[in-house]
């Protein structure tokens, strides 16, 4: 990465623009370049550190297509055959949903969030039958991005697998990575481990509409030097959003679809860039 790049992500920080921030530069032959700099949590005065970890949201989503091609899930196999849901019949294949063409809609507001201190209580089962239950009654739209979609495809992974989503993807992937102390992927941070919290400028565009994508009653928990803090959160949904982790843990999952982790693909850019003729969507995954 251009020493160019890295110094703008400091100036972001300079200039109030994000809170905090942490990256990790992978690069052959060399040590890796890691930097922190800025808040975790302004409120208690928490810098962001090395272990620090963050909310991944839907960088979820590559791990999970990741664990799809492990399971070797034919991706011609309609979405309703693999969710084991025949209501889901009009839509797409498993590979058009790895690829937001299955026909899902785009639900808006999102709001799917929940604190998480209460992470233990929620029943993602149920949040996850209703959304494809609301699903299967919409027509199907045209290729557009979709969080329910992966909802879709965590189900049927559990399908396969025969166990929550959560820990499939622990025991078929997360383990694999052999991630180690200082790396971390998962649904939770560890014992004591910091963890950032939401930060958005209190004049802003992003906090002017944080009602659409977070409960904001239940999420924001006060002003901190001119920051709307978010309290720590999980989202309703593992499959598409629900990682937790740092800089350290996606590089070792960068790494490993490089094929520089033993046991590990080399790449899954089959499931994301395959073309439309019937041999490429017949294909197995291994």
């Amino acid at each position: 990465m251009p020493a160019a790049i890295l110094a703008g992500l400091d100036r972001w920080i300079r200039r109030g623009d994000v809170a905090g921030l942490q990256y990790r530069v992978m690069r052959a032959g060399s040590a890796p370049l890691e930097h922190c700099a800025g808040m975790a949590d302004a409120g208690q005065g928490q810098r962001v550190v090395p272990d620090t970890v963050f909310n991944l949201y839907s960088l979820t989503k590559p791990l999970t297509a990741t664990l799809v091609a492990r399971l070797a899930l034919h991706l011609d196999q309609p979405i309703a055959t693999g969710t084991g849901l025949p209501a889901l019949g009009h839509l797409g294949t498993l590979q058009e949903t790895l690829t937001h063409r299955a026909g899902f809609s785009t639900p808006w507001p999102l709001r799917w969030t929940h604190r998480a201190s209460e992470d233990m209580h929620f029943n993602e089962a149920d949040f996850v039958d209703r959304r494809l239950a609301e699903a299967a009654t919409l027509r199907r739209q045209s290729p557009r991005y979709s969080n329910i979609g992966y909802l879709a495809l965590g189900r049927a992974i559990e399908r396969a697998t025969g166990v929550g989503f959560r820990q499939a993807l622990q025991r078929g992937l997360l383990a694999e990575l052999q991630l180690g102390e200082q790396a971390q992927l998962g649904f939770a941070p560890r014992p004591h481990q910091p963890w950032a919290l939401g930060h958005l400028r209190r004049f802003s565009l992003l906090n002017a509409d944080l009602g659409l994508m977070v409960p904001r009653h239940d999420v924001v928990a006060g002003l901190s030097e001119g920051w709307v803090r978010l309290h720590a959160h999980q989202v309703n949904g593992s499959a598409y959003g629900g990682l937790i982790g740092n800089a350290r843990g996606l590089a070792r999952f960068g790494a490993a679809m490089l094929g520089l982790v033993p046991g590990i693909e080399a790449s899954v850019r089959h499931l994301v860039c395959a073309d439309d003729t019937p041999s490429a969507q017949s294909r197995t995954l291994g």
